[in-house]
């Protein structure tokens, strides 16, 4: 069960490190790799879970700078309750909405649309993100995964292979980039996956760097272990006014 934690990862490092793994003809290539996912509970012990109660969603809708009101419509009907919006950039920064900007739609509890503040800057935001409460049925599991993450020296020549980065500065910059940005994996890792009766949710909730290896003269790897909790849900059906959704997938950017 993927997350896009691997293509956050290799995002981040050919961004941070764009002077060495950013060039049309790196002598350094970068990939990544999982490992199987280790699942370190049993829901089976759960005895609520087939009762609806209380649950967290998070909603996310493409930005449209042409037309940024919308309206915009949630996946699923919404409880009484504190709903927070806010504005993500293609960066992953977060803008937080206030009350005034967000204007929910009398008739139909799922629609809202935006009336931003003046001063709000929307040139680089892609995404409206929706925190709000719902009923529902869900359960949930915490896994484990590793992440290898291989920088790979490619072949030289004689004339050039004097200006070739050293692996082991490149490997050691790589987990500084790592370290200083971990909050920012964590934010964009959220993967969901929905059917007409059944979703999971995998996010990932720590990043643990465990072994930098030496496989070869060319190669270092940086190990990850990724723990995730992943929340199962079952729709309800219409008998509790809540309709079935149709079939998505849908990553954080």
């Amino acid at each position: 069960m993927p997350t896009n934690l691997t293509h956050a990862l290799t995002h981040l490092l050919n961004r941070s490190l764009e002077d060495i793994l950013g060039k049309s003809t790196p002598n350094i290539n970068l990939t990544a790799t999982t490992a199987q996912l280790t699942f370190l509970n049993d829901s089976a012990s759960q005895d609520h879970i087939s009762t609806p109660r209380l649950d967290d969603r998070t909603d996310f809708h493409p930005f449209d700078v042409a037309n940024p009101a919308g309206p915009y419509i949630l996946t699923q009907l919404p409880d009484a309750g504190a709903r927070q919006v806010r504005l993500i950039t293609k960066e992953g920064d977060r803008i937080a909405l206030s009350n005034q900007e967000v204007i929910w739609d009398v008739k139909d509890a799922r629609q809202f649309s935006l009336a931003l503040d003046a001063t709000q800057n929307t040139t680089t935001v892609t995404q409206v993100e929706i925190l709000y409460g719902v009923t529902a049925i869900f359960t949930t599991l915490q896994a484990t995964q590793e992440v290898t993450l291989t920088l790979t020296q490619t072949p030289q020549t004689a004339e050039t292979s004097q200006l070739s980065p050293d692996l082991d500065q490149i490997a050691a910059l790589a987990i500084a980039a790592i370290e200083f940005n971990r909050q920012k994996l964590l934010n964009t890792t959220q993967t969901h996956y929905n059917s007409a009766e059944y979703g999971m949710v995998a996010q990932v909730s720590n990043i643990r760097l465990v072994n930098l290896n030496v496989p070869t003269v060319n190669e270092r790897q940086i190990v990850l272990v990724a723990d995730m909790m992943l929340k199962a849900t079952q729709a309800l059906g219409d008998e509790v006014g809540v309709s079935i959704e149709t079939v998505s997938l849908v990553t954080n950017p």
